[in-house]
């Protein structure tokens, strides 16, 4: 590791990626960006709120689910008390567009939300049921199931008729757009605030905010690898 200060070849490192940084790291805009949260924990609530005013993001684009207050939820679950509801909320606020695609499946064609926001409160897995597609033709490590994070469930959300059992393929993966630029309607960028009590989420919060106003401070090394000859 070579110390960016006092070194003139990693000072011209160092100061190409701070010149370069700005075009990966711009802010999307707040109207994309739709929060979920569980209005049956009002601290879930205070978080989105909370989360939405630091972000500028539109109240309207808040999405309160009744939602069971665990960590893990069956199939039937996720369908009836977050699936459905998000499709219903996204219908309703006319947020997208649907069509099918050449496999006939039904998804997304126009998205104006890129961006989903989880809340703390928001469960986090989806527990393994039966097989909702017996027969089909899996490796046995996939066969039989269907257990999945909430988070990756919702990232696909849109697309209706996927096959629970076995891997998706990431049709961003490797993708060097951004997900606006991308033209993947059907697909949405999931984050989550969460830890392991509500105080830290807040913190987390007020740590990322802090820096993009006063700046952030102090050394900076970049392993050049030693592909640059010093001296």
């Amino acid at each position: 590791m070579i110390g960016a200060v006092g070194h003139a070849p990693a000072m011209r490192v160092f100061l190409f990626l701070l010149a370069v940084l700005p075009a990966f790291a711009a802010a999307p805009d707040p109207a994309s960006v739709a929060i979920l949260f569980n209005k049956s924990i009002p601290e879930s609530a205070k978080l989105a709120e909370t989360y939405r005013v630091a972000r500028n993001i539109p109240v309207a684009n808040l999405v309160g689910l009744d939602l069971p207050k665990a960590d893990d939820i069956d199939r039937a679950e996720y369908d009836s008390k977050i699936l459905t509801p998000l499709r219903q909320e996204f219908d309703q606020r006319a947020w997208w567009k649907l069509g099918k695609n050449q496999e006939g499946l039904t998804l997304p064609v126009e998205n104006k939300i890129r961006f989903l926001a989880i809340m703390r409160g928001v469960p986090l897995r989806v527990r393994n049921g039966p097989a909702q597609t017996p027969g089909t033709n899996l490796p046995k490590e996939f066969a039989g199931h269907n257990e999945a994070s909430v988070d990756s469930e919702l990232a696909g959300f849109g697309i209706q008729g996927l096959l629970l059992e076995g891997p998706v393929n990431n049709a961003y993966f490797k993708s060097d757009k951004s997900i606006n630029d991308a033209n993947m309607p059907f697909l949405v960028m999931v984050s989550r605030i969460d830890a392991d009590t509500w105080q830290t989420c807040e913190r987390m919060l007020r740590d990322a905010i802090q820096p993009e106003k006063s700046g952030l401070w102090g050394r900076a090394d970049i392993d050049i690898a030693n592909k640059i000859k010093l001296g």
